[in-house]
């Protein structure tokens, strides 16, 4: 069988017998698993391609677990994995797509993906993850109803329910109903072009109410556990 040649982003390795490490590279095609034979060894010219937070571009084996034959760095995000803030947010990140679904926009999400550190370099890292986050819902089968109520599909929207999945009108009494306006800078954010908008047009969300509630949506809909990142919200 014939090599195959992809181009990925690294977001996570794990150990395999004493030399070896598994890759795992989210591409255009989803989340591919790599055998990085000898990574482990000193000096092993395989080092770099195992660390997360690289893009690289590679060339695999053609089989159920892939080898490594060779690779090239495209961008080893230097300036993200420099500054803690940044390095962890994106690590945040990766986690969440890591999680993904087997069948879903592997394509959408890798160009999201792409484009995302690219403007993580240079702009808020909180900022563009949680815009990240909030369109992965609907990777995830999740996505709120963000125009209607989530009852009847009436226009008339008060509130939000997370346990009813999104918008919910003034016809109905739901016990969990939550004020609209972090869930509408959500809706600003779930629809936020990142390849073409100016970010300068989310500058009056607050990134801290949003993250809460986010997290909150995440841990009611959502069977994953995530790391907290508490920390960074300041």
């Amino acid at each position: 069988m014939d090599n195959l040649s992809l181009e990925g982003i690294v977001i996570r390795t794990i150990h395999y017998n004493e030399s070896s490490e598994i890759v795992h590279l989210y591409t255009k095609h989803g989340n591919i698993s790599v055998m990085a034979k000898g990574a482990r060894k000193y000096k092993s010219h395989k080092l770099a391609f195992c660390q997360p937070l690289t893009k690289v571009k590679v060339i695999i084996s053609n089989s159920s677990l892939p080898t490594l034959i060779d690779y090239s760095i495209v961008d080893n995000y230097d300036s993200i994995k420099e500054d803690l803030k940044k390095n962890l947010w994106c690590q945040y990140l990766l986690e969440i797509i890591n999680k993904l679904p087997d069948k879903t926009y592997f394509e959408q999400i890798y160009h999201m993906l792409d484009s995302a550190l690219d403007k993580i370099k240079d702009y808020d890292p909180m900022l563009i993850v949680l815009i990240c986050q909030t369109k992965l819902l609907k990777a995830y089968g999740v996505e709120p109803n963000w125009n209607e109520c989530s009852i009847c599909q009436g226009k008339n929207i008060k509130f939000f329910s997370i346990s009813s999945g999104g918008f919910i009108c003034d016809k109905h009494n739901v016990s969990d109903k939550e004020d609209l306006k972090p869930y509408l800078d959500l809706k600003r954010m779930y629809y936020f072009n990142l390849y073409e908008d100016d970010l300068n047009k989310l500058s009056d969300v607050d990134l801290s109410k949003v993250f809460m509630t986010l997290t909150k949506y995440y841990e009611y809909h959502v069977e994953i556990k995530l790391h907290s990142l508490s920390t960074l919200i300041i």
